[in-house]
């Protein structure tokens, strides 16, 4: 079973069984039937998207009481059985991948920071010690290969939405 992490659990979310995660990549919209707290495998009730965080609620979880004890505890599913769409990737899939234009390696993602309208991606060029920024816009990314890890912009949008540091 090939388990990856959501995210992480932050607090219960009103008194009958809901809690907060804040997930580890964005653009969620997966149908998760089952995951992993603690260990335990849980059966999911409902997933609401609130851009910055999750709420969830666990079949097995009808109170604040049930789910206070999963307070800063990591959650999982097992994503074989759970499909990303075409354009949705997994934070932990990004970190580390080379980022290119046209031939050129520009550096690699050291970070994605999760800011509600837009996820920026931190890149830095270990070789220059010259980093940047850019909001993630649909139409900067060409293509994302997960097995080699690059990522493909388009050199043109990036110029006009990049932030040096």
């Amino acid at each position: 079973m090939a388990l990856t992490e959501i995210g992480v659990i932050t607090r219960p979310q009103g008194l009958k069984g809901h809690f907060r995660v804040k997930p580890h990549y964005s653009n969620f919209s997966i149908d998760i039937k089952k995951v992993i707290i603690k260990n335990h495998e849980y059966q999911v009730e409902k997933i609401t998207n609130r851009h910055i965080f999750l709420i969830f609620k666990l079949v097995e979880c009808n109170s604040i009481e049930e789910v206070e004890k999963f307070r800063n505890e990591k959650i999982y599913t097992n994503m074989e059985n759970n499909n990303l769409a075409d354009d949705e990737y997994f934070v932990a899939d990004l970190i580390g991948a080379e980022v290119k234009t046209n031939n050129k390696s520009l550096g690699v993602i050291k970070n994605i920071l999760q800011m509600g309208a837009a996820d920026v991606f931190e890149v830095e060029n270990v070789q220059t010690n010259e980093s940047f920024m850019f909001p993630f816009a649909r139409n900067v990314l060409i293509s994302f290969d997960k097995d080699k890890k690059i990522v493909l912009l388009d050199a043109k949008i990036l110029d006009e939405i990049r932030v040096d540091n």
